[in-house]
């Protein structure tokens, strides 16, 4: 496979194609060698999916841990608090008697007029005094309350902590390190060369295992004088550096889809330099061909943005800006969302009472042909188009969680065979997008969409997020006592316009959104 240098999009495809047929048609090849190739792609494909689920898997391993480990200290913290208070208020009170003490002291020293041996004998009574109010329970007191606050101030209780959850993290981590493809062009080569040891050594790392990863304060906990290595502490150390090493870019991986290197992702030099136009176009970012143009626009604009919000600041046009007289600090005034029934047109629309999903698919497809970008997944086999009952039976069963079992067996003249080889071979991801792109860019001719802009020269959006529970075994999911109690759920982020352009919709809107200054989450400018 390396030899063929297929990309990874075109691994993907010959896998996916694999996905989709059935047994006869990948042995039916005149050419032995294309079923090959297929079969050679889709193992290809296979192991650089779970190359990614396991990087998954390993850092939300450590994630956990690292949560877990700050909830015990927390809960430490929690516990030792009122020790910690009492420890300092008698240290605090010894401190103040120590200086009410020196203070005597200089005041006898400096004392005017009397002769040395009045002074002397003063300090002597002030020092007999001072030792009877100061009995040696008082000083084993404070001796300990000074020892408490060292010990809790010190972090070696951290790393007692790590290195006691190291068992449980080094069961659920260690054979995902041994098993996964760490590249050879990752930059953190000394982090690097720990987890070749540790691949190679299968986790047995001895009395001498690299340690030019850890930071000073980590290898002084590391290798102490009691034991030459903590190996539990020094192994989940290791974890926590591989985690973020692979966040910040510092590790990459060759076999995976979506933990590569940066380059990786990008358009090499040479292709580059040979078809950049052609490149730009196909992107529909002619527009940014001249950076040094785009750049000097986008600053003239955001000068000019600027000039005009202090103009109008200071002429008190800006009725959601103003500033306190006293700390002439900015307050900002979030404008009301006005709500009103009659906005929205459903009643209008309405036949007695209801609105048939059909009819919507059926009349939407009728103005904007959204049918159209439903093209099947071989490019030899374009001209295949699905009948529009089956498209429309599989978007409702797929879209409403029906499933295409069930929305075949409750719909007359429906073949349930045909219906899943309509999903099969005509439903992606690329093609739903499409078919929203048409959509939205439909709605965005009419005038009865703009009829509703907040702003004619502007675009106002608004984003939230939403909790959603996931009943099964998930990466994407987790624990929330505060959103989902026990259970475990997702965070969906969705982004919205006037229009109801989605983020992930209408790709020319957001090549126009780069470009202009005009596209706001609140009007406060």
């Amino acid at each position: 496979m390396n030899t063929l240098a297929l990309t990874d999009q075109a691994n993907e495809y010959f896998a996916t194609w694999v996905q989709k047929a059935q047994t006869f048609q990948l042995t039916s090849f005149a050419d032995r060698h294309k079923s090959y190739l297929h079969i050679l792609a889709y193992l290809k494909h296979q192991y650089y999916l779970r190359q990614d689920t396991l990087i998954d898997i390993f850092l939300k391993s450590t994630l956990s841990a690292r949560s877990q480990l700050q909830r015990l200290i927390q809960k430490r913290e929690s516990e030792q608090r009122n020790h910690r208070n009492s420890a300092i208020k008698t240290v605090s009170k010894s401190n103040k008697d120590l200086t009410v003490f020196s203070n005597q002291v200089i005041s006898i020293v400096t004392m005017a007029p009397t002769t040395e041996i009045e002074k002397v004998r003063a300090l002597e009574n002030l020092v007999e005094e001072h030792l009877k109010s100061f009995d040696e329970k008082k000083r084993q007191r404070i001796a300990k309350m000074e020892a408490l606050l060292e010990s809790l101030s010190d972090q070696g209780y951290f790393y007692d902590l790590i290195e006691s959850q190291s068992i449980k993290l080094q069961r659920r981590v260690s054979n995902i390190v041994k098993t996964v493809e760490f590249s050879e062009r990752s930059t953190d080569k000394a982090l690097l060369k720990a987890v070749v040891h540790f691949k190679k050594t299968h986790g047995d790392i001895g009395q001498s295992p690299p340690l030019a990863f850890l930071t000073e304060n980590e290898m002084e906990r590391v290798c102490t004088e009691e034991s030459p290595l903590r190996v539990s502490l020094y192994k989940s150390l290791l974890f926590f550096h591989i985690t973020d090493a692979i966040k910040s870019g510092g590790l990459i991986f060759d076999s995976t889809y979506r933990y590569k290197g940066i380059f990786d992702y990008l358009i090499d030099d040479i292709t580059w330099a040979e078809q950049r136009d052609k490149l730009l176009a196909t992107a529909g970012l002619e527009n940014f061909s001249d950076v040094i143009t785009v750049l000097n626009k986008l600053k003239k604009q955001l000068n000019g943005k600027y000039q005009d919000i202090n103009q109008r600041a200071l002429q008190g046009e800006n009725r959601f800006l103003s500033f306190d007289k006293t700390t002439d600090k900015a307050k900002v005034i979030t404008p009301k969302i006005d709500n009103d029934d009659f906005a929205f047109i459903g009643d209008t629309l309405m036949q007695a009472g209801y609105v048939p999903i059909q009819t919507i698919l059926s009349d939407i497809n009728t103005v904007c042909n959204f049918s159209d970008c439903f093209t099947h997944f071989m490019n030899k086999h374009n001209k295949m188009k699905p009948s529009p009952e089956m498209l429309m039976a599989a978007i409702m069963g797929i879209g409403c969680n029906i499933g295409v079992t069930r929305i075949a067996n409750i719909s007359i003249g429906l073949n349930e065979d045909t219906l899943e080889n309509t999903v099969n071979w005509f439903f992606s991801l690329p093609n739903i997008q499409s078919a929203s792109d048409r959509i939205i860019e439909y709605i965005d001719k009419l005038s009865l969409a703009n009829a509703y802009k907040f702003d004619p020269e502007a675009t106002h959006t608004a984003s939230d997020g939403q909790k959603y529970y996931v009943a099964v075994d998930s990466l994407n999911a987790a624990y929330s006592f505060k959103y989902f109690g026990k259970d475990k759920g997702s965070t969906v982020y969705t982004f919205l316009d006037e229009k109801q352009s989605l983020f992930y919709s209408n790709r020319s809107c957001r090549i126009e959104c780069l470009l202009s200054t005009k596209c706001y989450a609140n009007p406060i400018g």
